[in-house]
């Protein structure tokens, strides 16, 4: 049973990796192909830069076509999700006080067009502005902005995101872990509830590294591992590689110096094998 168990989940990752290949596949298609300025060619540029991680010059050129479309044809959705594409550009760009413009440029339309949903990723890419440019209080306070207007919708995995955001903001900037634990722990539930390996894989890495910096390694590589178990039927690399590292560094940390080697070498970016779930 469990074989059959473990070949179920194998295809399941198999599928959702080549699901999100054909994807990416089909967006590029359509760009090459669909040169009218309409809605459609919006909704592929904006799309792009959420499937696959691409060069600045590019993510630019796009960022800036989609939002000059929306604008022509007053299409107010593709308008704000090119403003977040083009502000987060824009702080790669090193040109923060223009990202922080165009994001609240974002929350105003979000405002004006009553979209809940647009309104928490706007307040939500504000939060990641503030916690990268080290302005940790003012990132918890839109982190707790964007979960609030999250659960004005009936949008599970959104509030969940949000959760495990405001989880983490208060582990690394307040250092209050137990109201990170407590937030972590919303995150697991409302993941839970629409059964959401994507939202229950971070979670459980949020908890994971609530446990790190109070010394409960033992419950950190529990979480990391229940990550990394969940993450293996997702194809997610980025987050594997840091799973793998994170449960490493627990192992090292804990004295078990073998078995902290090997996590870190399936991690390391040169090592390719096929990864099967337990």
């Amino acid at each position: 049973m469990k074989k059959v168990i473990a070949l179920l989940a194998l295809i399941a990752g198999f599928t959702h990796v080549y699901g999100q290949e054909l994807r990416i596949k089909k967006v590029e298609q359509d760009l090459k192909e669909h040169k009218q300025a309409d809605t459609l060619r919006v909704n592929r540029l904006n799309e792009l830069p959420r499937l696959i991680t691409l060069p600045v010059d590019r993510l630019d050129t796009m960022g800036n076509e989609a939002l000059s479309i929306s604008r022509k044809l007053h299409y107010n959705e593709g308008e704000i999700e090119a403003l977040l594409n083009v502000a987060r550009v824009t702080y790669r760009k090193n040109n923060i006080p223009q990202a922080h413009v165009l994001m609240q440029q974002a929350v105003v339309l979000a405002e004006k067009i009553k979209d809940k949903t647009y309104l928490s990723d706007a307040y939500a890419a504000i939060s990641s502005l503030k916690n990268l440019t080290g302005e940790g209080k003012q990132a918890l306070t839109y982190a707790l902005k964007a979960e609030a207007v999250a659960q004005t919708t009936p949008n599970k995995k959104l509030i969940s995101r949000r959760q495990n955001s405001v989880s983490g903001l208060y582990a690394n900037w307040m250092g209050d872990y137990t109201r990170a634990m407590e937030w972590a722990l919303k995150g697991e539930k409302n993941a839970e509830e629409v059964n959401d390996l994507e939202m229950l894989a971070q979670a459980w890495s949020t908890m994971a590294s609530v446990y790190t910096p109070i010394g409960d390694k033992a419950n950190a590589l529990i979480y990391y591992k229940k990550a990394l178990a969940a993450n293996k039927k997702l194809g997610n690399r980025n987050l594997e590689f840091n799973l793998l590292n994170r449960i490493g560094e627990m192992y090292r940390l804990s004295g078990n110096y073998p078995e902290a080697i090997k996590p870190t070498r399936r991690g390391s970016p040169g090592h390719k094998q096929l990864i099967i779930p337990n």
